[in-house]
């Protein structure tokens, strides 16, 4: 029986409205059933399983890491080097050679070698002449001769008139000189023997004596 809490009159079960007074009567809620216990015992028993074989897995690892040892790397210290160690370096290095420039070089041709080539003597023609110069222009000579004449040239700057030959009436060579040559030209005098350096740049002909340029007086 359901008693009405509104007005007490006691109603049979499963009524939901009291008959007396129309209140709401409260329906017993039905019991609850227990939960399968042999349930529960199986997952709590899986469960077990997975975490017990996770725990096994870490220490079987952890011995095995225990007992192969680990290789160990060696390094070695490369010794830094400090400003003395550098300086001392850098004072054993020999020092670069000065570089020369091709232009500057002296050739080992003789005088004797052209003159037997390019004299009023020679039996070379003028084809020869030609051909064979083109071994000889541009290069850097160092001779020694008489001087028979300095002036100035046609473009500027001195020209300095040079006898090679004994039996040469003028000049052999004419050598125009460099512009910081003029105070050495000054001091030379005819007859004089002069030490020179040219670049050959023409073998001149029958008449005119050959020519040197950049020339320097040593």
């Amino acid at each position: 029986m359901i008693q009405c809490p509104k007005c007490g009159v006691a109603n049979a079960d499963g009524t939901q409205f009291c008959g007396n007074c129309g209140n709401v009567l409260a329906v017993a809620q039905p019991q609850m059933q227990p939960k399968n216990k042999s349930n529960l015992k199986i997952i709590l028993i899986v469960l077990g399983c997975i975490v017990g074989s996770c725990v096994l897995c870490g220490l079987i690892g952890g011995i095995k890491e225990a007992i192969s040892p680990t290789p160990k790397t060696e390094t070695t210290a490369q010794p830094t080097a400090n400003a003395s160690t550098t300086k001392e370096v850098a004072q054993t290095q020999p020092a670069a050679a000065p570089t020369v420039n091709p232009k500057d070089e002296i050739s080992p041709i003789k005088w004797s070698e052209l003159d037997r080539i390019y004299s009023v003597r020679s039996n070379s023609t003028d084809m020869q002449k030609e051909a064979l110069w083109k071994d000889y222009k541009g290069k850097r000579v160092a001779w020694t001769g008489t001087v028979t004449e300095i002036s100035k040239g046609m473009l500027g700057g001195l020209t300095l008139q040079i006898k090679m030959n004994p039996d040469t009436l003028t000049s052999d060579i004419i050598l125009n000189l460099k512009k910081d040559q003029e105070s050495k030209a000054i001091n030379l005098t005819k007859d004089s023997k002069v030490s020179f350096v040219g670049t050959l740049s023409s073998y001149g002909g029958a008449i005119l004596p050959m020519s040197l340029d950049d020339g320097e007086i040593k």
